[in-house]
């Protein structure tokens, strides 16, 4: 499964590639993985950062 998320500039900051993370999903079901991206530049228009889990 691939978990797509927008981190916010204050968040970023504490991300990165192989570290754990969890996310709530659709249903209310909580899964964990392991972060596999982080963008390096935010998004123009939202000024978030894309993360793969």
């Amino acid at each position: 499964m691939l978990v797509v998320a927008q981190a916010n500039e204050r968040a970023v900051g504490a991300l990165a590639r192989g570290r754990a993370a969890g996310a709530s999903i659709i249903g209310g079901s909580t899964v964990t993985g392991t972060i596999a991206f982080v963008a390096a530049e935010a998004d123009p228009k939202t000024r978030t950062f894309r993360i793969e889990v």
